[in-house]
C-alpha cells in the first residue's frame, strides 16, 4: 500500500505501468530526436565555421555525433527496465538527497538550451520585422519575452501532449526544414569547398567534444521518455533520432558556409525573402523543442524537492524554470554574443553532464543492472540507497573531480571523454574499496552485507547496493 507521501506524488513521479507502455523505438526515436529539430542545431556548425577546414567539421562533428548517440541509448534502457524518471533512478547512484546533483544538471541544461532557443528564435524574429516592416531592434526584449511566453505556456503540457506533437507535427517540421535547404542550394548552386583557415582557432578533438556535448544532456530524458516504451530492447531508438537529425543539420551548415559563408539555413532564406518560410521554420522549431525543454527541468525540480520531503505541483516548477529561463535569455542578449554563450555553455555543461552520466552508468552496471525499486521510491533513512545522511559521497567526489577533468583537461583533447573515463574509475574504485571494507572489516554478514531482495515486475530479484 502507498503512503500518503507516494499517494500525492504527481503522476509523472509514479512507476509507469504496463498499459501505459505502448510505445516502440521509432516513437523513441521521434521523441529524442524532436529535440535536435532546433535552431541551436541547425546552426551548431557556426560553431566552428572558419576555425577549421570543412572538411573536418564534418568529419568531426558527425563523429561526436555518433559516439554521444551511446547516452541516449543507454538513459532509454534504464528507464524502460525500471518504469521511473531519471532523476529517480538516479538516487541509486547519488543517494536519495544526493539525487539532487542529477535534478540540478538536468534544470542547468534546460534552462540553458531554453534560453538558446529563445534568443536566436527572438532574434530572427526580429530580423524579419526589421525587413519587413523597419521594426527597431530596441525591441528584441519585448520580443524574447513573447516569444518566452508561448514557450512556457506550452511547458505545461505533459507527456501525451508531447507524443502527439512529436508524432505529427515534427516529421512535418524536418520535411519542411530538407525541402527549404534543397530550394537554398538551388538558389545558391550546389557547390562544395574544402575552407580552411588560414589559422586553425579550435582542434579536431574540441570539434568532436562539443559535438559530443550535445548528447550528454539527453540520457536524463531519453531516460523519461524510455520508461513508456513496451521493452528495454527497443531504446536503441533513441539515439538513431538525434544522431541522423544532428549529423545531417551539421552537413546542411557545411553546405551552406561552403556556398555562401554563412551557415545559417534561415539567414538565407530572408536573403531570398521567403520571409514566411523562415519565420515558421524559426518559431516552430523553438516551440518544439522547449515544450521538452520546459518539461524536464520542471519535472527534475518536482523530483529533486520531493527527495528532500517537499512536494511542488509540476506545473508550478515549470513557470519558475520558465522565469529563470527568460532573465537568462534576456542576461545573454545584454551582455553576452550568441555563439559565444552556446560554445561555452556546451563545454561547461557538456563536462559536467559527461561526468554525471558517468557516475550513473557506471553504478548501473556495477549492479548488474539490478535496483530496489522501493528503496528508490523510499525518501526516509530506512531506504537503502539513503547512504550517509542521504549522499553517496564516493559518486560526489568522482563527479566533481570528473567534471573538473573534463573541462580543464590539457590539451583539450576530447575532453568530455576524457571527464567521462575519469569519474567512472574514481567510482569503481571507490565502490569496490566501500564494499571491501563493508563486507570483510565492518560486517560479518560477508556474503550478504550488500544483497536486498526486492520485487522488479513480477520478479524477485536479488539487487546488490551499498547503504
Amino acid at each position: 500500500m502507498k503512503s500518503n507521501r507516494e499517494s500525492s506524488m504527481s503522476a509523472e513521479l509514479e512507476i509507469v505501468g504496463p498499459d501505459k507502455k505502448v510505445h516502440g523505438a521509432a516513437w523513441h526515436s521521434m521523441m529524442v530526436g524532436n529535440v535536435w529539430v532546433s535552431l541551436p542545431v541547425l546552426t551548431l556548425a557556426g560553431l566552428w565555421a572558419g576555425k577549421i577546414s570543412t572538411n573536418l567539421i564534418l568529419i568531426a562533428g558527425i563523429l561526436g555525433s555518433v559516439a554521444g548517440g551511446i547516452f541516449p541509448w543507454i538513459g532509454g534502457y534504464i528507464g524502460a527496465k525500471y518504469s521511473l524518471p531519471n532523476t529517480l533512478l538516479s538516487r541509486g547512484a547519488w543517494g536519495t538527497k544526493g539525487a539532487v546533483v542529477s535534478s540540478l544538471t538536468t534544470i542547468m541544461a534546460g534552462i540553458g538550451w531554453y534560453a538558446a532557443h529563445l534568443l536566436l528564435t527572438a532574434l530572427v524574429i526580429i530580423g524579419i520585422l526589421e525587413t519587413i516592416l523597419h521594426v527597431s531592434t530596441s525591441y528584441t526584449i519585448l520580443v524574447i519575452i513573447a516569444a518566452g511566453l508561448l514557450s512556457l505556456g506550452l511547458g505545461f503540457a505533459g507527456i501525451n501532449y508531447i507524443s502527439k506533437m512529436v508524432k505529427y507535427f515534427v516529421p512535418i517540421l524536418l520535411g519542411i526544414i530538407i525541402v527549404m535547404f534543397v530550394i537554398a542550394m538551388q538558389d545558391v548552386g550546389w557547390t562544395y569547398h574544402n575552407v580552411a583557415p588560414l589559422h586553425s582557432t579550435l582542434s579536431f578533438g574540441e570539434v568532436v567534444s562539443v559535438s559530443f556535448s550535445v548528447f550528454v544532456m539527453s540520457f536524463i530524458f531519453s531516460g523519461d521518455y524510455g520508461r513508456y516504451l513496451k521493452n528495454k530492447n527497443q531504446s536503441f531508438g533513441g539515439a538513431i533520432g538525434p544522431i541522423v537529425i544532428q549529423s545531417f543539420f551539421i552537413i546542411v551548415g557545411v553546405m551552406m558556409y561552403s556556398a555562401t559563408g554563412s551557415v545559417d539555413l534561415v539567414t538565407q532564406l530572408i536573403r531570398m525573402h521567403l520571409i514566411i518560410e523562415a519565420g515558421f521554420i524559426a518559431v516552430a522549431v523553438t516551440v518544439v523543442t522547449n515544450v521538452t525543454n520546459m518539461y524536464v527541468p520542471g519535472l527534475a525540480l518536482t523530483t529533486a524537492l520531493h527527495g528532500y520531503g517537499k512536494d511542488i505541483h509540476r506545473h508550478l516548477a515549470t513557470i519558475l524554470m520558465g522565469i529563470i529561463g527568460l532573465i537568462l535569455t534576456v542576461f545573454i542578449y545584454t551582455h553576452l554574443t550568441y555563439f559565444g554563450f552556446l560554445f561555452d555553455f556546451l563545454t561547461l555543461v557538456g563536462a559536467i553532464f559527461a561526468s554525471a552520466n558517468a557516475v550513473v552508468i557506471t553504478d548501473f552496471f556495477l549492479r548488474h543492472q539490478k535496483y530496489n525499486i522501493k528503496g528508490l521510491l523510499d525518501n526516509s533513512k530506512s531506504s537503502i540507497y539513503f547512504y550517509k545522511g542521504g549522499y553517496n559521497i564516493i559518486a560526489i567526489i568522482a563527479f566533481m573531480i570528473g567534471s573538473f577533468v573534463g573541462y580543464f583537461s590539457p590539451g583539450r583533447f576530447i575532453p568530455l571523454f576524457d571527464g567521462f573515463i575519469v569519474s567512472s574509475a574514481i567510482y569503481i574504485l571507490g565502490y569496490l574499496a566501500f564494499n571491501y571494507l563493508r563486507t570483510n572489516i565492518l560486517s560479518d554478514a560477508k556474503s550478504e552485507a550488500f544483497v536486498e531482495t526486492s520485487v522488479v515486475g513480477n520478479e524477485n530479484t536479488k539487487v546488490g547496493g551499498m547503504k
